[in-house]
């Protein structure tokens, strides 16, 4: 087979994979080159997975913060991403993303909001002992499941405490991808004195049926009192 055949297939398959469900997605995570890269393809493959989850809220009604993130964390690792649940560095954190030969890290801190006390207190574990600072770890991530109505209100009420509350945090930004239901803050971390950019991401699953036959559902009736579906 000639140079110009191997270079017409390649065409081919890229043209196919980004025509494919996926498949640019797929490219990019592939073709990461450099820290950066990587964790833009991670970004983007979480919002796959967060935007799925809620399409389908009552799946996941009864489950608990490590039910969920084991869930995302399992997706993650099948599109190729080495996961770990309660890897330790500082601490037990909840979800550690590398690439695989890389040494590329994301760590992230997940909470259900319940209340803004619950959620700075996971802020902290992130900012203080779980995200190392060094120049290929400098990302991480503030998974919020929220089963609350308005989710957007809460989202916006966390990002004027934070800095308000967290001394260390310098700046908030807005998150273009998921406007309301995303955030960015930075904070410079204690030991390395690098910059550390934290995207702080919504997870909604509000789902109270008003239809008969979703109000009578058992599985629905069942949902936990402290995810309060009001």
């Amino acid at each position: 087979m000639s140079n110009v055949d191997y270079a017409e297939k390649y065409v081919d398959l890229m043209v196919m994979l980004h025509a494919a469900p996926g498949g640019e997605r797929l490219m990019e995570r592939l073709s990461a080159r450099t820290y950066a890269d990587f964790v833009v393809a991670l970004r983007k493959d979480l919002d796959c997975i967060v935007e799925g989850m809620e399409k389908n809220p009552q799946r996941f009604i009864d489950r608990s913060e490590d039910d969920l993130t084991y869930y995302i964390g399992s997706m993650l690792g099948q599109w190729g991403y080495a996961v770990a649940h309660g890897k330790q560095a500082g601490g037990s954190v909840d979800l550690t993303v590398e690439k695989p030969g890389k040494g590329w890290m994301w760590t992230a801190e997940a909470k259900i909001f319940t209340a803004m006390e619950k959620v700075q207190e996971g802020f902290k574990q992130l900012s203080g002992r779980y995200a190392p600072g060094s120049l290929e770890e400098a990302k991480a991530g503030m998974l919020i499941y929220i089963y609350t109505k308005n989710a957007s209100a809460k989202m916006k009420d966390w990002r004027k405490h934070l800095p308000a509350s967290e001394s260390i945090v310098s700046a908030t930004a807005n998150c273009p991808i998921r406007p309301n239901l995303a955030f960015y803050s930075t904070h410079t971390h204690d030991g390395s004195g690098l910059p550390v950019e934290v995207r702080h991401l919504a997870v909604t699953l509000y789902f109270k049926p008003t239809d008969k036959s979703g109000r009578n559902a058992k599985k629905y009736k069942a949902a936990p009192a402290a995810k309060a579906v009001s």
